[in-house]
């Protein structure tokens, strides 16, 4: 379902059987003449609207389907994986790698922090705190094979927020009286491009949107922004051509949740809420489908299919920039949740507790990810690790949560 969207929001009618939906309004094509002194001057174009109705619920068929998790106590020994997972102590335990080949384990050692990987397991990133003399530094390590190492001095009001798979660093530069800069680093060439947030309109109050900050194309082209704005509050906006490509809204959170961008930057999904589903207690939460040139879909029925209100939570991508894998949550409690984008196919994992409460992880593949969370026996905070295909969940360590999958090239 492509082009200029509008989802229209139908007022209650007559016939109590017509199901109130949710909007997503997707309007306008605007464009500016690029100036180094003067600030850009976006204009309206005439643009052809579409309409997207979600049709009544007896008539919606999503493509859910509901599968119970095997708990495994530890990985099969037949079950061959790749890599080293870097694990994150919880409530004071110790972090440490754990390499999937043979099962052992090293301790990461406190001036090892904040780490990063790349979507295909092959470059990781992470902090080096170090005590001397002189002060303490603070330096960035880039590395594919955990010997050569890159190291980068960083600066103090710098966040690394992310790495592509081409390797690039994704930067945030905090500012005191503004929003932070996007910086688009480049270890391999030490090149930097740093862009401004000086987009038209743009939303600085933070409490007014849950994802205050712009958010960045992988290749730093395009971004997603809140704006001050009556009708629709997202803004889709083409960085080189300094013009905006489209414009979104829903109705009772204009702002939705957070956009995430695929690592290839051709598509992004976010959350809106679905607040017109009768007899809801409070509004539920639907994925919605965004490409870079403009193009938007809804991609979950979640609130039709179980009648009741749904959350959404912690999503993320997975390396072959088809499937996202999130936290769903129907019952009062967290469940694994994997939808096609192109198909709008969606498995619930279900398991006996309340899991993914950080993003999941995925395996460099795609056919596993990393989840948190606690078993409904017992208070014990568990990463286990759920094999997509056969149903499986294995404990993969106590009392943390999953940091990162790496893969370096063998």
């Amino acid at each position: 379902m492509f082009g200029r969207i509008r989802i229209r929001l139908f007022e209650e009618m007559k016939l109590r059987n017509i199901l109130l939906a949710l909007s997503l309004f997707i309007i306008g094509l605007a464009s500016c003449l690029p100036s180094t002194t003067i600030p850009p001057t976006v204009s309206s174009l005439p643009t052809q609207e579409s309409s997207v109705v979600l049709t009544p619920t007896q008539v919606i068929s999503p493509n859910i389907k509901l599968q119970t998790l095997e708990i495994l106590d530890e990985i099969p020994a037949n079950l061959s994986l790749y890599g080293t997972l870097l694990i994150n102590g919880y409530e004071g335990n110790p972090s440490y790698f754990f390499n999937l080949q043979d099962k052992s384990t090293e301790t990461i050692p406190d001036s090892f922090y904040g780490a990063r990987v790349s979507p295909d397991g092959k470059i990781l990133a992470y902090f080096e705190y170090e005590e001397n003399p002189n002060g303490n530094w603070e330096n960035l390590v880039v590395t594919n094979d955990f010997h050569n190492k890159q190291i980068i001095p960083w600066k103090e009001n710098w966040f690394l927020s992310g790495i592509g798979t081409d390797g690039n660093l994704f930067i945030q530069n905090k500012h005191a009286d503004s929003l932070p800069s996007f910086v688009l680093m480049s270890p391999k060439s030490n090149e930097i491009m740093e862009i401004s947030p000086d987009f038209p309109d743009i939303e600085t109050i933070y409490y007014a949107a849950e994802w205050w900050f712009p958010v960045y194309s992988p290749d730093g082209t395009k971004v997603i922004y809140p704006r001050v704005s009556q009708t629709s509050r997202i803004v889709l906006w083409d960085i080189e051509k300094q013009q905006v490509i489209t414009t979104l809204s829903s109705i009772n959170n204009p702002y939705g949740l957070k956009p995430v961008w695929s690592p290839d930057g051709k598509n992004f999904v976010m959350t809106l809420e679905n607040m017109y589903v009768e007899n809801l207690d409070y509004p539920a939460h639907e994925l919605f489908l965004g490409s870079e040139s403009g193009q938007a879909e809804r991609l979950t029925y979640l609130s039709d299919f179980f009648k009741d209100t749904v959350r959404i939570a912690y999503y993320s991508w997975s390396p072959d920039n088809i499937h996202v894998a999130f936290q769903v949550s129907y019952d009062g409690q967290g469940q694994l949740a994997v939808t096609n984008t192109a198909t709008g196919e969606l498995t619930i994992y279900k398991s006996s507790g309340d899991f993914v409460h950080h993003e999941p992880t995925w395996s460099p593949d795609g056919k596993f990810v990393l989840i948190d969370g606690y078993f409904d026996d017992s208070m014990d905070y568990w990463t286990l690790l759920v094999d997509l295909n056969k149903n499986h969940a294995m404990k993969i360590a106590i009392n943390s949560f999953p940091a990162g999958w790496v893969a370096f090239s063998q």
